[in-house]
């Protein structure tokens, strides 16, 4: 039942929705925070009626986790949502932690590596997917909200959802590639 009814949520088309409402033309940056701000509520609605009706830790992941996974890979909007909005309203109605780990990776990556968005968010995703299953248990149950059993379930939760956003930012982080290339081997010529 829960991988439905975030496959539900997350079919929703909202940015689509706005630019329809705004007669097709771009959205404003507040607008396309508002549009953010209703993926990671409809997340984080996803988790919380998986968390009401069964009560259970893997109930309201994996409610979260497909809301996020149809939120980016969404055919109904053509596939051009990037699923953060999604994927931050899943990780903040479980647990704040692994969202100071992605701040704290992506502001490294973006920091050191080049100052490019998309290397700031495959530092930050990956980051946070290597170090939130090696995180001590006891900060994890310190600042969770939605209790589990065992870290093997928190950490299959996290992995997942940054597999989505990484195959997600893939596109753009082939592209900074490509540019250091062409750069770099300009500069030998």
């Amino acid at each position: 039942m829960m991988p439905s009814i975030g496959m539900i949520f997350g079919a929703i088309p909202v940015e689509d929705l706005m630019r329809r409402k705004n007669r097709f033309e771009p959205l404003t940056r507040k607008q396309h925070y508002g549009v953010l701000i209703v993926h990671a509520g409809l997340a984080m609605l996803s988790a919380f009626i998986g968390m009401i009706i069964f009560g259970t830790f893997s109930a309201a992941a994996i409610g979260a986790a497909m809301t996020t996974l149809f939120s980016a890979f969404n055919p109904f909007a053509r596939f051009r949502h990037t699923g953060i909005g999604s994927a931050f309203g899943a990780v903040l109605a479980v647990s704040p932690f692994p969202i100071i780990l992605f701040a704290l990776m992506y502001t490294t990556g973006y920091g050191v590596l080049g100052k490019k968005h998309a290397i700031g968010m495959m530092s930050g995703i990956l980051g946070t997917m290597l170090l939130a299953p090696t995180t001590p248990h006891t900060i994890l149950k310190a600042v969770e909200f939605i209790p589990f059993r065992d870290i093997t379930e928190h950490s299959v939760f996290i992995i997942a959802l940054g597999l989505t956003i990484f195959v997600k930012y893939l596109p753009d982080i082939r592209i900074v590639v490509l540019d250091a290339m062409k750069e770099h081997y300009s500069d030998k010529d």
